[in-house]
């Protein structure tokens, strides 16, 4: 692989730019295939016009591959997201993503980082995971779960109860073509951030 430490791709990389045989198209993660995404308020934030709960479904189990802190200090989601992704590849099965395997999707919430929460948070973190997978019908490893803001503050569940089913009905389609809604789940990931980031490649 080329060193590219000094033309790293950034989120402002031209749509058609090319680096190492990856072509950065137009869009987030609404223009990849076989992905749909929501973003909605859920109520996680002070201000009720903020979008903060942002949600991605695979249309099938898929190959998924993480990168997580090193620091032993790190929040619930850290744990339990690093955990699940462990558990969706470690299977003997000859075809994994169909016997348990794989990631059904991803949940994130802003506002409230669920960072030094302690057991409250682990338990918090579990549960979503949980309520996810029964409305999936998939199981609970299957979920990664990321909250991003507020450093030690209780995570309430309540949000994630009532926000779930309704992401789940404002999933866009996942034929590569509704940047509409990738980009309102990379809205609903903000917190100090002045403009969505979001990047797609081929």
């Amino acid at each position: 692989m080329n060193d590219l430490a000094t033309d790293k791709p950034s989120i402002a990389t031209p749509v058609g730019t090319v680096i190492d045989g990856i072509t950065f198209i137009e869009g987030g993660l609404g223009a990849v295939r076989g992905l749909c995404c929501a973003g909605i308020t859920a109520g996680f934030r002070r201000n009720p016009q903020r979008k903060d709960l942002a949600l991605v479904v695979t249309s099938k189990p898929a190959v998924a591959t993480g990168v997580f802190t090193q620091n032993v200090f790190c929040a619930a989601p850290v744990t339990v997201s690093r955990t699940h992704l462990s558990r969706s590849v470690a299977t003997d099965s000859a075809s994994p993503l169909e016997d348990g395997g794989g990631v059904r999707a991803v949940i994130i919430n802003s506002g409230n980082a669920n960072a030094a929460t302690g057991d409250a948070g682990m338990e918090t973190t579990i549960q979503t995971a949980q309520l996810l997978a029964e409305h999936l019908e998939c199981e609970p490893h299957q979920i990664l779960v990321a909250s991003t803001g507020v450093i030690g503050a209780r995570l309430p569940i309540e949000p994630f109860e009532s926000g779930i089913p309704r992401a789940i009905a404002a999933l866009g389609s996942d034929d590569g073509s509704d940047l509409a809604s990738g980009l309102a789940a990379a809205e609903a990931i903000m917190t100090t951030d002045t403009v969505p980031k979001q990047a797609a490649v081929r």
